[in-house]
């Protein structure tokens, strides 16, 4: 689902500190899902976030432009996969 809205939100962001344009970024679903796995173990989530956070007049069309959604979006990501993490955890020691 979050791969989707990421491909849907993030597709036209192909330069970044940490978004590239081989193998990290939104462009399609493969590669989005993959981006939000390396995301999953909280390493460097929030500076994809500022990658794709800029809007218009603050960016360049189709190289850094992102949307207005981007703190909703992986802030709401970063707590539901916390959340499955810990079960999981729990899991593990029951």
């Amino acid at each position: 689902m979050f791969s989707v809205l990421g491909v849907n939100f993030f597709q036209t962001i192909t330069e970044g500190e940490v978004i590239d344009f081989r193998y990290k970024n939104f462009k399609d679903f493969m590669l989005a899902y993959i981006l939000l796995f390396g995301i999953s173990t909280g390493e460097d989530w929030n500076k994809v976030m500022y990658d794709t956070i800029d809007t218009p007049p603050n960016c360049i069309a189709r190289k850094t432009c992102g949307t207005s959604y981007t703190p909703f979006y992986f802030i709401l990501f970063i707590m539901v996969i916390t959340q499955i993490m810990l079960n999981l955890f729990i899991l593990v020691i029951i």
